[in-house]
């Protein structure tokens, strides 16, 4: 681009708006800087407030399903705050789920060895629950739960 704007190629009009003007220089930034929000977070913010800003929901379309009825899981983490807000999790999982205390529903009762995805829910009552990845979740009030019935 430099070698355009330093060439003749160009013919350059003032008055024309569709012909490129002489460079202006400026010493003015193009964009104001941004700061990072994460370290901001951490250093002006206390970590009581960190938590009690933000909430996690867990919920199901409906309550009661088939058996054999997909069941669409939504987990909601929102930050009411007017600025962002970071919290440190335990690992690179940023929250945690589980169906009846079962984390990440990953345990096979061995019925269905070939896909190890597969998490089989039986008839009854059955609780789904998230979390964001921190210690005590609980505590914090960064954790939901949704129970659904299965027919």
């Amino acid at each position: 681009m430099r070698r355009i704007y330093e060439s003749d190629a160009l013919s350059r009009d003032e008055d024309d708006p569709f012909q490129p003007n002489e460079r202006e220089q400026s010493t003015a930034p193009a964009a104001s800087r941004t700061l990072p929000a994460k370290t901001l977070s951490r250093l002006l913010i206390p970590n009581w407030l960190l938590y009690r800003g933000l909430s996690v929901s867990v919920a199901t379309p409906r309550s009661v399903y088939e058996t054999d009825d997909v069941i669409p899981i939504s987990v909601t983490i929102e930050n009411p705050f007017p600025f962002p807000v970071s919290v440190t999790a335990e690992s690179s999982l940023l929250w945690r789920w589980a169906i009846d205390g079962v984390e990440g529903a990953s345990y096979t009762d061995g019925a269905d060895e070939t896909d190890s995805r597969v998490f089989g829910f039986g008839r009854g009552e059955h609780t789904i629950t998230a979390a964001l990845n921190v210690s005590a979740p609980d505590d914090r009030g960064v954790r939901d739960e949704t129970t659904i019935q299965i027919r």
